[in-house]
């Protein structure tokens, strides 16, 4: 019986530091996440100019053939869908 309180005590202690680690990381996670909303705008303002110009660039370089430019144009729709979802 006295070993079974002891390994019931060492899961309870072991229980209660990992939900205090869990609330802990989540409060930092909350943290971070309010400090990334001022950068929406500026990052908006940014793809609408620098994007589209960097798009024109890439269809104008001869050294990329179809499948670069295709994957360069991906991962700019992709940010700028990035950041309308973020801005909402």
């Amino acid at each position: 019986m006295k070993r079974f309180l002891n390994k019931l005590f060492l899961f309870t202690i072991l229980y209660y530091d990992v939900l205090i680690i869990l609330i802990f990381v989540m409060f930092i996670i909350f943290i971070c996440g309010c400090v990334v909303n001022p950068m929406i705008e500026p990052a908006k303002n940014f793809v609408n100019t620098v994007g589209k110009e960097y798009i024109e660039y890439v269809d104008k370089d001869e050294s990329l053939d179809e499948n670069a430019k295709r994957a360069r144009r991906i991962n700019v729709e992709a940010f700028k869908m990035l950041i309308e979802k973020a801005g909402k």
